[in-house]
């Protein structure tokens, strides 16, 4: 549920973005993400025929499912405000029975009219974002009423990690979260929902996320560029760092490395 070694405006300003999109191939291939973002296409009410906005869609694997599910009659559009990403997922999509759009846009001016769609999504987006108010007042703008609004996010201070000092992890882990621009968005997205004026707002869904492979963790939370940077700058001693990586490089070697974040999913309806 991480994509926090990337700034949500910075992918097409790096070096090679290419890696950004085999990150995002390594978290989509979690069983409990798969899991999840089923459950966001049953909440969108996504069906034949139906126009779907995918906000943030980065190479587009979830463009392509729910394009499935509307089918020749409707249309999924997916926005994202990196060209890179977007021009991966144009190359990616060579089913030309499916009715589908990649757009370069900025999620807080939406090009589109009001009443464009029969629903909106957005997954793991709102933690990158300026302005979550402000994007979500155009996911509501361009949803048809009745249409559905769902956005999942994590909660970035869930983060867990076995470890036996603890105050040394939640110093480890608070770093971690700091990471991020809003670390706090999936607790948050109830709050929002409820002040935009949607209505039936639920949290539909509590995807958590357990890793119990170290390179995989080591990879979506950064954790041993996090805990160099601590040490490197004094804020925690450079043996202790080290002494924290020795001992969950060697937890998974034994196979009981173990961490978990836990995301939130909530929908709500125009009015």
């Amino acid at each position: 549920m991480s994509d926090k070694s990337y700034s949500w405006g910075s992918i097409d300003n790096t070096d090679r973005p290419e890696e950004f999109a085999a990150y995002l191939d390594t978290v989509t291939a979690l069983g409990e993400m798969q899991r999840y973002k089923q459950r966001t296409y049953q909440l969108l009410r996504a069906s034949w025929g139906s126009h779907i906005l995918d906000v943030g869609c980065g190479v587009g694997d979830d463009v392509y499912t729910l394009a499935k599910i509307v089918g020749s009659d409707g249309l999924v559009v997916g926005i994202d405000n990196s060209k890179a990403l977007i021009e991966e997922a144009r190359q990616r999509m060579r089913d030309e029975s499916l009715r589908v759009e990649f757009r370069v846009e900025d999620a807080q001016q939406l090009s589109f009219d009001a009443n464009t769609f029969d629903g909106c999504r957005a997954d793991r987006i709102f933690i990158h974002l300026p302005d979550r108010r402000k994007v979500l007042s155009e996911m509501i703008r361009v949803t048809r009423p009745g249409g559905w609004i769902v956005v999942n996010d994590p909660d970035w201070d869930t983060l867990i990690i076995e470890a036996p000092d603890k105050r040394l992890t939640r110093r480890i882990l608070e770093a971690v979260s700091d990471n991020t621009a809003n670390p706090w968005s999936g607790r948050e997205l109830y709050k929002l929902f409820l002040e935009s004026g949607l209505v039936e707002v639920a949290i539909a869904d509590t995807p958590t996320l357990v890793l119990t492979d170290f390179a995989i963790a080591n990879r979506l939370y950064q954790l041993e560029d996090t805990v160099a940077k601590l040490g490197g700058a004094g804020t925690i001693r450079s043996e202790e760092a080290q002494m924290w990586i020795d001992y969950v490089k060697q937890a998974d070697q034994a196979g009981r490395f173990f961490s978990a974040v836990t995301g939130f999913t909530v929908v709500g309806q125009k009015p």
